[in-house]
């Protein structure tokens, strides 16, 4: 028998400045039933380019691994 394994997909998810921590768990829930693994940011300058963001997510990500 062959095993299969098969990994979440993980959700990227970026917390806007005016949401409150009710509507960040609400959603956060939400995303977990699912079956999302979730990375939540939080800090960073509010008008960053998403591009950029990404790209220096992947970076940082190759020199960890």
């Amino acid at each position: 028998m062959e095993m299969i394994h098969v990994r979440k997909p993980t959700y990227y998810f970026w917390k806007s400045p005016g949401a409150s921590q009710e509507q960040i768990q609400r959603q956060y829930d939400l995303l977990k039933r699912c079956g999302f693994r979730i990375a939540l940011y939080t800090d960073g300058p509010e008008q960053k380019d998403i591009q950029q963001a990404l790209k220096t997510l992947i970076r940082n990500h190759w020199k960890d691994s």
